[in-house]
């Protein structure tokens, strides 16, 4: 019996002994007799403990020393239940989860690099409408836009669906075409007339995106307002209508194709357009024939003269 109580106590006395509890004071305990040992009261908690390990004598104190030992237990029990006891009042709730963000509206495009805001932004659409290489193109390169109105800066209009379907079905061709086979063509009885009134400047537009660009508008007004006026520039405007129009449908076809071309005649044909705004002053027959030559052999000597004599430099 006193074996097995040995050993029960010493298995307390070890748990005990592995937590931090205050040993450094002395022993006053008596156990449920009232007994308690003369030895005890002059001890620490720590040498009593090692004198129970090792105690052989009276079952008395034995008893005591069990009893003892569970009444640390107890002291170390309640230590840890008032010890969760605060860690839990201090326990703080965590924050809640912060709103996700809301996605950012992304910012507007604004209008497209390649768009002059100078020049009329319908006539983009124009072409996008009625260009099929030029729709390509800017489908290809500038998908960020939802259409060529977000892209010039206009207004989506609203149609419905019947207005769509029909539109679909028929393409709004514009001025000088014909819809044929559901295609935007050109309406050749109408190039036919307009060769003989004096046409139109296809290369110049073409150069300048736009018929109502100011350097066509300058020809324009040069052709109708000083040449077609007196009947030697109407005789000139006839001849030259007859060469003009042999080339200049597939040079502007080009120059919608080939920025890099479109700018080198732009580049080429500047200098000519400024040199015609000498026919301001010209008023009389005898005025437009005597300035018209002059520009004529002006730019004769600018265009061919100038490379010809830089060519033969270079050669010596």
């Amino acid at each position: 019996m006193n074996i097995l109580k040995k050993i029960l106590f010493s298995l307390i006395a070890l748990s005990i002994l592995s937590f931090s509890f205050n040993s450094s004071y002395a022993v006053s305990f008596e156990d449920s007799t009232g007994y308690q040992p003369a030895w005890a009261g002059a001890s620490t908690q720590d040498e009593v403990i090692d004198i129970c390990l090792t105690f052989d004598e009276s079952e008395q104190n034995i008893d005591w020393c069990l009893e003892y030992l569970d009444s640390l237990i107890d002291q170390i029990q309640e230590e840890i239940e008032q010890t969760e006891d605060e860690v839990k009042e201090t326990i703080v709730d965590p924050e809640p989860d912060p709103e996700p963000m809301m996605d950012a509206e992304p910012e507007p495009l604004g209008i497209a690099s390649f768009v002059d805001e100078s020049k009329d932004p319908q006539s983009y659409i124009d072409r996008y409408n009625n260009e099929p290489k030029y729709k390509e193109w800017f489908d290809s390169n500038y998908s960020e836009y939802e259409s060529i109105y977000q892209a010039v800066g206009l207004d989506e209009p609203n149609v419905s669906k019947s207005e769509t379907s029909q539109t679909i079905a028929e393409p709004n061709c514009g001025a000088g075409t014909i819809l044929q086979d559901g295609i935007c063509v050109i309406d050749k009885s109408q190039a036919t007339e307009s060769k003989s009134r004096g046409g139109g400047c296809l290369i110049a537009t073409a150069t300048f995106d736009s018929e109502l660009a100011p350097q066509v508008q300058k020809l324009r007004e040069i052709r109708d307002s000083k040449l077609l006026q007196t009947e030697s520039g109407s005789q000139f405007m006839e001849s030259f209508n007859q060469f003009y129009y042999s080339f200049s449908p597939y040079i502007a076809d080009y120059e919608r194709e080939n920025p890099y071309f479109k700018e080198t005649v732009k580049l080429a044909i500047t200098p000519m357009i400024s040199t015609l705004s000498l026919m301001d002053y010209a008023d009389t027959e005898s005025e437009v024939l005597g300035i018209g030559i002059s520009l004529i052999i002006l730019n004769a000597m600018m265009y061919v003269g100038l490379p010809v004599f830089g060519i033969m430099r270079l050669r010596k």
